[in-house]
């Protein structure tokens, strides 16, 4: 409709302009015709005139219109009652378009109050800074958090906490980091993750930090009593037989008053008696000790010396290890490594011991079942290599599901219990995940995260 009316404006005029030119020239070419050459001459030049007129009311508005779109002030766009009849013509898409314009800016502003609303509510901790630590959001949870009313720049964290803004610029997806904080005398133990993105050829930060000191006191406390509460099983084991053999030699060593009994009036099976009862207390001891070896095995794991491991030629040198054994038990052993010159940062001794132990348990789980299948998986996912083992076992039951990453629990007969504790712990060093999922009479899956 609007380039209709400007088409039918301009056609009119100039078809009218036309005819008054061509009656000029005929009028002009008569004899005595003067005035009317002259007025139809008159006439042409108001209509040429008119014509400019015409086209630049409509640049006039249109330029008006622009530079109110330009300067976002739309109140000025409305006042159409002030424009000439032949800007009349626009008049309507003019105020269509502006309609549009301030429903969009209306519902933007609707919807970044609402998304405000939402940052500022959540108890997460939330910032986000651009390429130069210019601060573009900061919510009321993230200035409790730090202990400060006003933050523009990122960099400034520094002056509050050095660790705090190494770890905000380090964290990277999906690998959270921690740090100590203290507001006053209280400590927080802050969990920090980020993620970059990209807005129109900027990119941004946007980091949530979380104070999990409640949270962790809590799975502390659970996890001492877990501990203590196998620890306390493991050492009754060996103590009590200990201590009841001890009474018993005891009893036979001394008589009633507890004065010694001479060696020569102990009989011979009172005498077998004390021989046994020592070598247990022997055995009981050196099991004793195993266990607080294995337990200093746990306390004591050294720092990672991380290097780039092929993950392929990690597996292929576990599959040698462990060939002979998978041979002689019928064991399947399926391996799936994509891509093939897949890469993790690791210490490759410790990441080694891992598959190890993730491999016996395997193999303990499908030894004595019908379907004797192992799978390893190897491949990227959100940034991260994830590493994958599965077995066609038993499955492990939902009350021993959550323990078994707890220190010396086992439900296999003669295991250590270990194995998993110690590969979590390893896991936990190199800023990864372990995981496990399992189904009864279906199979378990160990899931590494690095």
């Amino acid at each position: 409709m609007f380039y209709r009316n400007i088409n039918i404006g301009i056609l009119l005029r100039v078809v009218f302009l036309g005819l008054m030119m061509s009656f000029f020239a005929y009028a002009i070419n008569q004899d005595k015709w003067y005035m009317t050459s002259f007025v139809t001459l008159i006439i042409s030049l108001i209509i040429f005139v008119e014509l400019i007129y015409f086209l630049h009311s409509y640049q006039r508005t249109i330029a008006r219109f622009l530079s109110s779109v330009k300067s976002r002030d739309f109140s000025t766009i409305y006042a159409t009652k002030n424009f000439q009849k032949s800007e009349k013509y626009i008049e309507g898409v003019l105020e269509e378009i502006i309609k549009e314009f301030n429903h969009v800016r209306i519902e933007k502003e609707v919807h970044y109050q609402f998304l405000q609303t939402i940052i500022q509510h959540i108890k997460i901790a939330i910032i986000c800074y651009d390429e130069d630590g210019k601060i573009i959001v900061i919510n009321d949870a993230a200035k409790e958090v730090l202990g400060i009313r006003h933050l523009n720049d990122i960099h400034l964290v520094k002056k509050i906490n050095p660790s705090l803004l190494t770890t905000i610029l380090a964290v990277r997806h999906h690998q959270p980091g921690m740090v100590k904080h203290y507001v006053g005398d209280e400590l927080q133990q802050l969990s920090v993750s980020g993620t970059t993105f990209k807005l129109q050829n900027q990119k941004y930060k946007l980091v949530s930090i979380q104070n999990i000191k409640a949270e962790l006191d809590v799975r502390e406390l659970e996890s001492w009593k877990k501990l203590i509460r196998i620890l306390n099983h493991e050492i009754m084991n060996s103590v009590t037989p200990i201590s009841s053999l001890s009474t018993a030699v005891n009893r036979i060593l001394t008589d009633n008053s507890g004065v010694p009994v001479d060696i020569d009036k102990i009989e011979k099976d009172d005498f077998d008696d004390i021989r046994q009862g020592i070598k247990t207390i022997e055995d009981r001891s050196k099991g004793l000790l195993h266990f607080v070896e294995d337990y200093k095995s746990l306390t004591k794991i050294p720092s990672p010396v991380i290097s780039r491991v092929s993950v392929n030629e990690l597996i292929a040198h576990i599959r040698i290890l462990f060939n002979h054994e998978l041979i002689k038990l019928k064991i399947e052993l399926r391996i799936s490594i994509k891509p093939e010159l897949l890469i993790i940062n690791a210490d490759h001794e410790q990441i080694e011991q891992v598959m190890i132990n993730l491999l016996l348990n395997a193999i303990d789980a499908v030894k004595e079942t019908e379907q004797k299948i192992i799978q390893i998986m190897a491949f990227k996912e959100d940034y991260q290599v994830v590493i994958q083992v599965t077995d066609s076992g038993k499955g492990i039951d939902e009350d021993n599901l959550e323990n078994i990453f707890v220190p010396f629990f086992t439900t296999k007969k003669g295991g250590s219990g270990i194995g998993l504790s110690l590969s979590r712990q390893i896991i936990h060093q190199h800023g990864g995940r372990i995981s496990v999922q399992s189904s009864k009479n279906v199979g378990t899956t160990i899931t590494i995260r690095v």
